[in-house]
């Protein structure tokens, strides 16, 4: 196959094939509920993964809500607000924003699996009204009142708001890049092969960290351990 998109299309559509394989494996025998949930858990995993993987580039960032009420993995906390954008980190970026009613703000970089910076809250500069800026970049710009190092590697940035009720206001959140560039050229569709090939590759990746641990957390039922290494949001 000589075409490069209807390939990378193929092969996506391969890898989802074989991902309900994999399911139907892992619960053969077992209540069928869990069959359900499995093949639910893929498509909110496709779900997140398309807008991570096709609509956001690092070139044009913008924020997207990682969890929803119908798009729920692993075991993230109900009262918590996630975000995140792509990131490069030969590139300078700046998010801008205002306080609302979060009990906790932070700000994540991540590399491919393992984290590289983290800002939370008490460690930023706000003004009187709770906005603030802040910038990240590979060097320390030296009016910068807040910043984050985005070290060789660096491509995704996850935000996290805490909240004590479901009524409380969040922060408002926005980002932009610093570097200038022309505008976004028409979509070609190598852009688009090479998007859906990283929508299959993270789409794989997740469901084998998932089975793994999976299979850790049967071994010690009632307990939680999180392991921040991996690159499931990155």
């Amino acid at each position: 196959m000589s075409d490069p998109l209807q390939k990378a299309w193929t092969r996506m559509t391969r890898q989802l094939l074989d991902a309900g394989h994999r399911i139907d494996t892992l619960t053969e025998g077992r209540d069928p509920v869990e069959r359900a949930e499995g093949y639910r858990f893929l498509t909110r995993v496709m779900s997140a993964m398309t807008a991570f993987q096709v609509e956001q580039t690092a070139d044009w960032p913008s924020f997207t809500q990682v969890m929803s009420p119908t798009r729920k993995f692993y075991v993230d906390n109900p009262d918590t607000l996630y975000h995140r954008t792509s990131l490069n980190h030969r590139l300078r970026y700046r998010v801008h924003g205002r306080r609302g009613d979060e009990l906790y703000l932070a700000f994540c970089v991540y590399g491919a699996n393992r984290i590289l910076a983290n800002l939370y809250d008490e460690q930023m500069v706000f003004d009187a009204d709770g906005r603030f800026e802040l910038i990240l970049s590979a060097e320390r710009p030296a009016d910068a009142a807040n910043w984050l190092p985005l070290g060789i590697g660096a491509r995704t940035l996850v935000t996290r708001q805490y909240f004590t009720r479901f009524d409380r206001l969040p922060a408002t959140l926005e980002i932009e890049l610093l570097d200038e560039h022309a505008p976004p050229p028409a979509l070609a569709e190598s852009a688009i092969a090479a998007r859906l090939f990283g929508l299959g590759e993270s789409v794989v990746r997740m469901l084998m960290a998932t089975e793994k641990a999976s299979t850790a957390w049967l071994e010690k039922p009632n307990e939680i351990s999180i392991d921040s290494t991996t690159d499931d949001l990155a």
